[in-house]
């Protein structure tokens, strides 16, 4: 969660450079890059950027609609912030992670009650993002600067840099949240054995009064 008032801008400004890119790539003169390299890349990077829209259109639309058909407190809490909520909601359609901000409590507003599961749901689809977008973006733009005769203008090389970020950033949030998971679970079960060895001493003691 804390990672994700910042990696939300960075989001927005990589899928906007990935479509400026797609421009570059599809525009591209014969001298910076050979045709019969540049359609390829021009449509690999292509469905790279609209695959992914497709899918968080997808997602956030299901996770929207079932949120809101079985959280009332969620459907609720819409109704009374939907201005921010449209935004925040239009933003996620390029990053839906972007959707954790909507419980962030980074203003008094950003307070809506996700359901656990939805949480669950929305922090993962940030490794599909990852897998459908970043990485083969990443690669696409790596293989374009490499065959462009060291002409690749500074938006595409922003975009490349941006992507191998977001893919590193999201690895690192994973591993964070598994970690903390992990050391949640290891502190519950101390917990649970202090219970145990507790209700054993309380026990034994009973049958030595008897």
């Amino acid at each position: 969660m804390l990672l994700t008032p910042v990696l939300v801008p960075v989001a927005v400004l990589d899928f906007s450079l990935d479509g400026v890119f797609v421009d570059h790539a599809g525009s591209a003169p014969s001298p910076v890059i050979a045709p019969s390299d540049a359609y390829p890349l021009w449509l690999a990077s292509m469905v790279c950027m609209i695959l992914p829209l497709l899918v968080n259109v997808w997602f956030v639309g299901k996770t929207l609609k079932q949120e809101l058909g079985h959280n009332p407190p969620l459907a609720a809490w819409f109704k009374r912030n939907t201005t921010v909520a449209s935004l925040i909601v239009v933003v996620a359609l390029t990053h839906p992670e972007s959707l954790l901000l909507l419980s962030s409590q980074l203003a008094a507003s950003l307070d809506a009650p996700w359901s656990p599961a939805a949480l669950a749901s929305i922090q993962t689809s940030g490794l599909y993002a990852n897998l459908l977008e970043d990485l083969p973006q990443l690669v696409v733009q790596a293989l374009f600067a490499s065959k462009s005769n060291g002409t690749t203008p500074f938006s595409s090389k922003l975009s490349m840099y941006l992507s191998g970020a977001m893919l590193v950033a999201g690895v690192s949030k994973r591993c964070l949240l598994r970690a903390s998971a992990s050391a949640l679970a290891k502190g519950g079960d101390v917990e649970n054995s202090q219970v145990n060895l507790e209700e054993l001493v309380v026990s034994a003691d009973a049958k030595a009064r008897l």
